[in-house]
């Protein structure tokens, strides 16, 4: 396993991304140099191979299109074993958690909405289902049928002798083939039948409640639950939590100056700071 200098073995693979917003800022040496020093730290700490540094001066944070953040996203496209993006900041690890569990209750679906379409896609779900027992009664009858023409055939070989070596073995060869794939369909046919009302309101309720699911949630869990609720990541800018798309049920989100620039899933957050 690689070293990352302290002598210590490292594991997931990070980047680094340090910002200032202005020119001036730039001038005035906005500590640049701290915060990437700062973020090195805690990737020692954590134990994280850091890949790449990315270091943007003098471009607003109002909006995606800055430069090194564009870089940084192609460069996560390419390299899908990225895991954590650290970047410095003032806020602890316990702001960042409360407003992203501020905007799961304000994208939680409204009641009503849930209950119509509750019903809708159980209406979907029932009629699948119904199609689905008929093939899997069609393909325990033909299973059934292939399974006595292989036992007839071989009362037909072996007490009747009524044909010979050759023909019982190419006609059995090719029955027990049927056989199989017959016995595959039915397994997958079987697979459709299930609880469709047990699975659907296990769903709901993750959306309905997904601010108090989130607290409770383990880290890998929590990476799971964002992929689900926003496919197109979200992005933090000026103390606020922000996405171009979410799950469909949830309520729409407001993206303002985002100017739905290009996202990435980040894997979790795992700000350069402690609680």
């Amino acid at each position: 396993m690689p070293s990352n200098g302290t002598g210590k073995a490292v594991g997931e693979r990070a980047i680094i991304y340090t910002r200032v917003s202005t020119e001036e800022q730039v001038r005035e040496g906005m500590s640049l140099e701290a915060q990437e020093a700062a973020c090195r730290e805690y990737c020692n700490r954590k134990g994280y191979l850091i890949v790449r540094v990315f270091v943007e001066e003098g471009e607003s944070a109002k909006t995606a299109n800055r430069t090194q953040l564009k870089e940084l996203l192609r460069f996560c496209r390419e390299d899908r074993n990225i895991a954590v993006v650290v970047v410095h900041t003032r806020a602890s690890k316990a702001d960042f958690e409360a407003k992203f569990v501020d905007l799961l209750k304000k994208l939680q679906p409204h009641s009503e909405y849930v209950t119509l379409f509750r019903e809708v896609i159980l209406d979907v779900l029932r009629q699948k289902q119904g199609d689905a027992s008929e093939t899997q009664a069609a393909l325990e009858r033909k299973l059934r049928e292939l399974r006595s023409n292989r036992d007839k055939l071989d009362q037909a070989f072996i007490y009747q002798k009524t044909i010979d070596l050759e023909t019982y073995q190419r006609m059995r060869t090719a029955l027990l083939s049927d056989i199989t794939l017959a016995d595959m369909e039915l397994r997958e046919a079987s697979l459709e039948t299930i609880d469709a009302e047990e699975v659907v309101d296990f769903a709901l309720n993750v959306l309905v409640n997904a601010s108090n699911l989130w607290k409770t949630a383990s880290l890998d869990q929590k990476q799971r639950f964002q992929q689900v609720l926003f496919p197109e990541g979200v992005e933090y800018i000026d103390g606020d939590y922000r996405t171009t798309a979410t799950c469909m049920l949830f309520n729409g989100l407001e993206t303002e100056d985002a100017e739905k620039g290009e996202l990435v899933a980040l894997p979790g957050i795992e700000p350069g700071f402690e609680d």
